[in-house]
Protein backbone atom coordinates (compact mmCIF):
# COMPACT_ATOMS: atom_id res chain seq x y z
CA UNK A 1 0.00 0.00 0.00
CA UNK A 2 2.94 2.33 0.49
CA UNK A 3 5.14 3.19 -1.99
CA UNK A 4 8.22 5.15 -1.20
CA UNK A 5 7.29 8.09 -2.93
CA UNK A 6 3.67 8.01 -2.35
CA UNK A 7 2.83 10.87 0.57
CA UNK A 8 0.25 9.72 3.07
CA UNK A 9 -1.56 10.71 6.23
CA UNK A 10 -0.96 8.86 9.29
CA UNK A 11 -2.38 9.34 12.68
CA UNK A 12 -1.09 7.04 15.61
CA UNK A 13 -4.03 7.34 18.88
CA UNK A 14 -4.75 6.13 21.98
CA UNK A 15 -8.78 6.41 21.70
CA UNK A 16 -11.25 6.96 24.95
CA UNK A 17 -12.69 4.59 22.90
CA UNK A 18 -10.64 1.45 23.60
CA UNK A 19 -9.07 2.63 26.83
CA UNK A 20 -11.64 4.98 29.12
CA UNK A 21 -12.94 1.51 31.35
CA UNK A 22 -9.10 0.02 32.15
CA UNK A 23 -6.92 3.48 32.55
CA UNK A 24 -6.47 5.12 35.87
CA UNK A 25 -7.83 9.31 35.92
CA UNK A 26 -4.48 10.38 34.98
CA UNK A 27 -4.94 9.18 31.71
CA UNK A 28 -5.40 10.97 28.42
CA UNK A 29 -6.53 10.11 24.74
CA UNK A 30 -3.03 10.55 22.80
CA UNK A 31 -2.38 10.81 19.11
CA UNK A 32 0.13 11.58 16.77
CA UNK A 33 -0.51 12.96 12.91
CA UNK A 34 1.99 13.38 10.55
CA UNK A 35 2.53 13.21 7.23
CA UNK A 36 5.42 10.47 5.48
CA UNK A 37 6.68 8.79 2.71
CA UNK A 38 8.12 6.09 4.74
CA UNK A 39 7.60 2.82 4.22
CA UNK A 40 5.42 0.32 6.32
CA UNK A 41 8.88 -1.20 8.24
CA UNK A 42 10.32 2.59 8.84
CA UNK A 43 7.04 3.62 10.11
CA UNK A 44 6.64 0.18 12.31
CA UNK A 45 9.44 1.82 15.00
CA UNK A 46 8.00 5.14 15.20
CA UNK A 47 4.57 3.65 16.08
CA UNK A 48 6.58 1.71 18.77
CA UNK A 49 7.45 4.05 20.44
CA UNK A 50 4.35 5.80 19.89
CA UNK A 51 2.93 2.34 22.23
CA UNK A 52 5.57 2.33 24.72
CA UNK A 53 4.54 6.36 25.08
CA UNK A 54 1.75 4.87 27.20
CA UNK A 55 0.45 3.64 30.13
CA UNK A 56 0.51 -0.01 30.95
CA UNK A 57 -2.53 -1.79 29.57
CA UNK A 58 -3.15 1.21 27.13
CA UNK A 59 -4.47 0.04 23.37
CA UNK A 60 -3.10 2.14 20.80
CA UNK A 61 -4.20 2.47 17.14
CA UNK A 62 -2.45 3.10 13.92
CA UNK A 63 -4.16 4.55 10.75
CA UNK A 64 -3.17 5.76 7.42
CA UNK A 65 -4.76 6.98 4.29
CA UNK A 66 -6.32 4.58 1.50
CA UNK A 67 -5.08 6.84 -0.53
CA UNK A 68 -2.03 8.96 -1.16
CA UNK A 69 -1.84 12.60 -0.93
CA UNK A 70 -1.28 15.06 -3.90
CA UNK A 71 1.86 16.57 -2.11
CA UNK A 72 1.84 19.52 -4.55
CA UNK A 73 -1.72 20.07 -3.48
CA UNK A 74 -0.66 19.93 0.22
CA UNK A 75 2.26 22.31 -0.18
CA UNK A 76 -0.41 24.78 -1.74
CA UNK A 77 -2.83 24.35 1.29
CA UNK A 78 -0.14 25.07 3.87
CA UNK A 79 1.54 28.40 1.92
CA UNK A 80 -2.10 29.98 1.59
CA UNK A 81 -2.48 29.08 5.26
CA UNK A 82 0.31 30.25 6.55
CA UNK A 83 -0.14 33.29 4.43
CA UNK A 84 -3.11 33.60 6.37
CA UNK A 85 -1.75 33.48 9.66
CA UNK A 86 1.25 35.00 10.06
CA UNK A 87 1.48 34.72 13.73
CA UNK A 88 0.50 30.71 13.38
CA UNK A 89 3.75 28.89 15.56
CA UNK A 90 6.08 27.00 13.51
CA UNK A 91 6.03 24.54 16.19
CA UNK A 92 2.21 23.75 14.82
CA UNK A 93 3.34 22.72 11.47
CA UNK A 94 3.60 19.54 11.51
CA UNK A 95 0.10 18.79 12.57
CA UNK A 96 -1.37 21.70 10.40
CA UNK A 97 0.31 19.79 7.87
CA UNK A 98 -1.14 16.45 8.29
CA UNK A 99 -4.71 18.31 8.68
CA UNK A 100 -4.26 19.80 5.46
CA UNK A 101 -2.88 16.32 4.15
CA UNK A 102 -6.26 15.04 5.30
CA UNK A 103 -8.49 17.10 3.35
CA UNK A 104 -10.39 14.65 0.31
CA UNK A 105 -9.26 17.38 -2.08
CA UNK A 106 -5.58 16.37 -1.23
CA UNK A 107 -6.11 12.92 -2.24
CA UNK A 108 -4.18 11.63 -5.08
CA UNK A 109 -6.49 8.23 -5.12
CA UNK A 110 -9.85 7.15 -5.66
CA UNK A 111 -9.95 3.83 -3.37
CA UNK A 112 -12.97 3.13 -1.05
CA UNK A 113 -13.03 1.69 2.06
CA UNK A 114 -16.17 -0.11 3.35
CA UNK A 115 -15.92 -0.70 7.18
CA UNK A 116 -17.72 -4.48 7.66
CA UNK A 117 -18.41 -5.32 10.91
CA UNK A 118 -21.12 -7.56 10.01
CA UNK A 119 -20.80 -11.50 10.54
CA UNK A 120 -17.72 -13.30 9.56
CA UNK A 121 -19.43 -15.58 7.75
CA UNK A 122 -21.74 -13.18 5.69
CA UNK A 123 -18.29 -11.69 4.34
CA UNK A 124 -18.35 -13.64 1.20
CA UNK A 125 -21.57 -12.62 0.33
CA UNK A 126 -20.79 -8.81 0.96
CA UNK A 127 -17.65 -9.02 -1.62
CA UNK A 128 -19.48 -10.40 -4.13
CA UNK A 129 -22.03 -7.73 -4.00
CA UNK A 130 -19.37 -5.57 -4.14
CA UNK A 131 -17.97 -7.42 -7.11
CA UNK A 132 -21.28 -7.00 -9.06
CA UNK A 133 -22.34 -3.87 -8.13
CA UNK A 134 -18.58 -2.07 -8.83
CA UNK A 135 -17.90 -4.01 -11.60
CA UNK A 136 -14.53 -5.03 -9.82
CA UNK A 137 -13.07 -8.41 -10.48
CA UNK A 138 -12.90 -9.87 -7.06
CA UNK A 139 -8.85 -9.81 -7.20
CA UNK A 140 -9.59 -5.66 -7.51
CA UNK A 141 -10.69 -5.94 -4.07
CA UNK A 142 -8.67 -5.86 -0.97
CA UNK A 143 -9.99 -7.10 2.32
CA UNK A 144 -8.14 -6.74 5.65
CA UNK A 145 -8.52 -7.49 9.13
CA UNK A 146 -9.59 -4.77 11.94
CA UNK A 147 -10.56 -4.72 15.50
CA UNK A 148 -14.13 -5.28 15.21
CA UNK A 149 -14.27 -6.72 11.72
CA UNK A 150 -12.87 -5.82 8.14
CA UNK A 151 -12.03 -3.16 5.75
CA UNK A 152 -13.18 -4.12 2.67
CA UNK A 153 -10.93 -1.43 0.14
CA UNK A 154 -12.47 -0.83 -3.51
CA UNK A 155 -9.81 0.74 -6.37
CA UNK A 156 -12.35 3.48 -7.22
CA UNK A 157 -15.93 4.52 -5.82
CA UNK A 158 -19.50 3.36 -7.71
CA UNK A 159 -23.31 3.38 -7.39
CA UNK A 160 -23.84 2.45 -4.04
CA UNK A 161 -27.30 2.66 -2.81
CA UNK A 162 -28.60 -0.64 -3.33
CA UNK A 163 -25.54 -2.52 -2.10
CA UNK A 164 -26.15 -0.26 0.99
CA UNK A 165 -29.67 -0.65 1.71
CA UNK A 166 -28.74 -4.65 1.60
CA UNK A 167 -26.34 -3.84 4.18
CA UNK A 168 -26.98 -1.77 7.16
CA UNK A 169 -24.09 -2.79 8.84
CA UNK A 170 -21.67 -1.68 6.89
CA UNK A 171 -20.37 1.95 6.82
CA UNK A 172 -19.20 3.61 3.46
CA UNK A 173 -15.67 5.52 4.16
CA UNK A 174 -14.86 7.26 1.46
CA UNK A 175 -11.19 8.85 1.24
CA UNK A 176 -10.86 7.10 4.67
CA UNK A 177 -7.99 6.36 6.76
CA UNK A 178 -6.70 2.19 7.46
CA UNK A 179 -6.55 0.97 10.71
CA UNK A 180 -2.84 -0.74 9.86
CA UNK A 181 -2.37 -1.89 13.25
CA UNK A 182 -2.64 -1.52 16.94
CA UNK A 183 -0.51 -2.28 20.21
CA UNK A 184 -0.96 -2.78 24.09
CA UNK A 185 1.72 -0.70 26.22
CA UNK A 186 3.32 -3.20 28.33
CA UNK A 187 4.97 -2.01 32.02
CA UNK A 188 8.35 -0.09 31.19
Amino acid sequence: MNNKSELNLIIFCSRNKDNREKMNDSWKERDLPFVSTKSYEELKTKFKQFVSDGQPGETCRWYQSINPRDNQRVIADLQHYLLDHPDYSAAKIPSKLASLAGNTKNSAGKRWLFDYDDKPERLETFLADVSREGQFNRDEITVIDTLSGHAVITPRGFDVRSLMAEWPLVELKRDALLLVEWAVTFDH
